[in-house]
């Protein structure tokens, strides 16, 4: 009976196994204090007052849900650094938890879907910069948003892409951008004019509020480089000095082995390709504004390439148990470091056990077919 129940409950164990390594992770995270003139004041403002301020960037203060949700919990009498903690921490917990539900909707291989799942939580160190400074809700509210859009688009419900649209646009308008192509995509797919109505709603709504915060000024800025841009010195100093290869140092094999799934996969689903090419784009055009923050803001596109070589992982080794526990141990590792250089040495130590194990598997596979031909049985 024991065995039946876990067999057919099984996957609870690997949620279990989540939300620990999650709260191992989040309790385990440094508060790091807000310091002047960083993006931190302007919510911790937002969420002490719930009123409009024009002394706040007109593009912060368009990010009203995190501080609303903030705010709630201080009515309840908790501190505003321990109210945005629950809400950064648990947003956390959960996006990991959604990450394993949706790598098994594709029917992805509960190992491979664990393995992928550690992966996007740990892709690079600044997924970890809204842990520890709490008030950057905001950036950790992109991830289940992004997730769910990605989700609800591949499925084509609109209406559940709409909803979600509504919560970006009140999260952070990047993740807004995701929601009006999914909702273009769903029309191109399906041709039903209700989704290309949700997008006129959208586009209107996003409109409507950066009239209302005097955004449009901003907004423009950060989009537009600065005169020395298009060089190759500056773009190659820019490349070097953004670190952008660190974002993918655990996948880069498998980048290497699979690119043309994702290339295929992103031709296919072109709205996820805009909104990463969008979301990484523009700190990397805006550099000279961006500068340090570069890592934390492409990522939230970037992370989307590890969803993807999971996928691809599923379809191709779906049935392989030894190389799937290979895979988790390896996630395993990454996640719990944040070093790029051990997750170097990590990255290289896969490799080569991988290369051994298939051939050796290759090996194996040759040899029972020249048994087989050569067997009297044989026909």
């Amino acid at each position: 009976m024991t065995k039946a129940w876990l067999k057919e409950n099984k996957h609870y164990l690997f949620y279990g196994f989540i939300v620990v390594l999650t709260l191992s992770r989040v309790l385990g995270s440094r508060i790091l204090a807000c310091l002047p003139d960083f993006d931190c004041n302007a919510y911790i403002q937002m969420a002490n007052t719930i009123t409009y301020d024009s002394t706040i960037l007109p593009h912060h203060a368009m990010r009203l849900l995190p501080a609303l949700m903030a705010h709630g919990l201080m009515l309840l009498g908790l501190s505003t650094e321990l109210a945005f903690r629950i809400l950064s921490d648990s947003t956390y917990v959960l996006f990991g938890c959604l990450t394993f539900w949706v790598l098994k909707q594709f029917r992805v291989n509960s190992l491979l879907a664990l393995a992928t799942t550690l992966l996007c939580l740990a892709p690079h160190h600044a997924m970890r910069i809204p842990l520890q400074n709490v008030y950057q809700l905001c950036d950790m509210m992109t991830y289940p948003i992004s997730l769910m859009l990605v989700y609800f688009s591949l499925k084509e419900k609109g209406k559940w892409v709409f909803a979600l649209s509504i919560v970006a646009l009140l999260t952070k308008q990047t993740v807004f951008g995701l929601g009006g192509l999914s909702l273009l995509y769903c029309f191109y797919k399906t041709r039903r004019i209700e989704n290309l109505i949700y997008a006129v709603i959208l586009g209107l709504s996003y409109l409507g509020l950066s009239q209302y915060y005097h955004a449009f000024s901003i907004v423009g800025h950060h989009l537009i480089p600065n005169s020395d841009f298009f060089t190759l010195s500056n773009i190659g100093w820019i490349i070097q000095d953004s670190k952008i290869i660190e974002l993918f140092i655990p996948i880069i094999p498998f980048m290497i082995i699979y690119f043309k799934e994702i290339a295929q996969f992103l031709v296919r689903y072109w709205h996820i390709a805009g909104y990463m090419a969008v979301v990484m784009g523009q700190p990397f055009i805006a550099y000279h504004l961006t500068g340090n923050n570069f890592a934390r803001l492409a990522l939230q596109g970037a992370w989307i390439v590890y969803l993807i070589i999971g996928l691809s992982l599923g379809a191709r080794w779906q049935q392989d148990k030894k190389f799937q526990a290979l895979f988790l141990i390896y996630s395993l590792a990454v996640f719990f470091t944040w070093s790029v250089h051990s997750r170097l040495i990590y990255m290289l130590s896969f490799i080569a056990l991988w290369l051994i194990y298939y051939k050796t598997s290759s090996s194996k596979a040759c040899a029972l077919t020249i048994f087989s031909k050569s067997s009297p049985n044989a026909s």
